[in-house]
């Protein structure tokens, strides 16, 4: 989306909800990130923390009818696969750790948002979870700890260049109950996890987010949603589709140019999909973008090799399931206008994608018997 400036303020990240939010306004501090250690073992750790009006409803979850604050983390260390299984011609996503995130859901009024206009920074704050956004150098700095898992996280997302926005100066309104203000940043990260003891430095890449809205109802406004975060050693970018409302925006920053574009066109081509058993539907399992701007052409493949799905249990699973998908093979290439072309190097990605129906909920096969995999039920309360 195009804004009169695209610099990222103490009032954007230190934003609260308006007067006139509805029971269904929701707001958030975000991060989707893969990191990887010395040994190049992977890491896919999905956290953050938000604040519910009256109805929480997280990923089109029902978490309750009073308001709520809650701090989420995931962390996923396993690599699946995608294959064809034989006597059919339906994929398979063999994935694991798809329904894993942690919550830590707390009454209304538990979160503490604490803004410190002298320092030009806000910290957030609720029960192991504290993050300190600092607006002159444009990095987010979290720490939290995951009793449960026994995980900890110290990160530090670097902001550089600009990010996609929502919307900033006024809201952006996606359909009549989808209002929404604030961007998505993909950048570098670098810091430790401590996994049961054993701290080890990582880093890597995540797309950071921060999102306000007095209103909000994503299967009005989604059909589909691809929420796409991508980083190379060139550029960094994302790229926003959401198909019923047909709202489509874009960012993307040329490193060494210093250039900065969010008007353009852009197509995701979803392929490869498969059926991922844990939440009874068919997933893409690669992506191929074309996005151009007025410098160029970008061009990407990513192939998906793991992800998780937003859900209240293992055994419940919401209606329209909110994934973020794992890559980790992101190759890519920019072709100048002049028709100068670079090979894109050291590239990460992911989307968050918001399906619409968790549907078909069971798994045909052709030729060979194949094991009957029933759908799971939606949570309808």
């Amino acid at each position: 989306m195009l804004v009169e400036n695209p610099e990222v303020t103490l009032e954007e990240d230190a934003h609260l909800l308006p007067e006139d939010a509805t029971e269904h306004a929701f707001m958030d501090w975000g991060f989707m990130c893969h990191l990887r250690d010395q040994e190049g073992n992977d890491y896919w750790v999905d956290l953050g923390v938000a604040k519910f009006n009256k109805l929480g409803t997280f990923g089109a979850m029902p978490f309750g009818k009073q308001p709520m604050d809650m701090w989420n983390f995931g962390c996923r260390t396993h690599k699946g696969r995608v294959f064809t299984p034989a006597g059919t011609i339906y994929k398979v996503a063999d994935f694991e750790q798809v329904v894993s995130t942690s919550y830590h859901p707390f009454p209304g009024g538990a979160l503490s948002v604490e803004r410190d206009d002298a320092n030009n920074r806000v910290v957030v704050e609720i029960d192991e979870f504290h993050l300190e956004c600092d607006c002159t150098d444009h990095t987010w700095k979290v720490t939290c700890y995951d009793r449960e898992m026994d995980i900890r996280a110290e990160l530090t997302h670097y902001g550089e260049g600009y990010p996609m926005w929502y919307g900033k100066e006024k809201l952006h309104v996606y359909v009549d109950h989808m209002r929404a203000q604030g961007y998505n940043w993909a950048g570098r990260i670098e810091g430790s996890l401590t996994i049961k003891g054993k701290e080890i430095a990582v880093k890597g890449f995540g797309g950071r987010e921060r999102f306000y809205c007095p209103d909000q109802s994503n299967v009005e406004a989604g059909g589909w949603c691809d929420l796409v975060m991508f980083y190379f050693d060139q550029l960094q970018g994302n790229l926003c589709e959401m198909k019923l409302s047909q709202d489509k925006d874009l960012s993307l920053y040329l490193f060494d140019e210093g250039q900065h574009f969010a008007v353009g066109e852009f197509n995701i081509e979803h392929d490869d999909w498969a059926y991922l058993a844990q939440i009874g539907t068919f997933i893409p399992t690669t992506y191929r973008i074309t996005a151009r701007v007025e410098a160029g052409t970008l061009e990407m493949l990513g192939k998906v090799c793991g992800c998780s799905c937003l859900t209240q249990g293992q055994d419940l699973q919401a209606d329209v399931p909110n994934l973020m998908l794992d890559m980790d093979l992101v190759e890519g290439s920019f072709t100048y206008e002049s028709g100068k072309r670079i090979e894109l190097t050291g590239g990460f990605c992911s989307s968050n994608v918001v399906l619409w129906k968790a549907y078909p909920s069971t798994f045909l096969s052709l030729g060979n018997h194949l094991n009957y995999t029933p759908g799971l039920k939606p949570t309808l309360t």
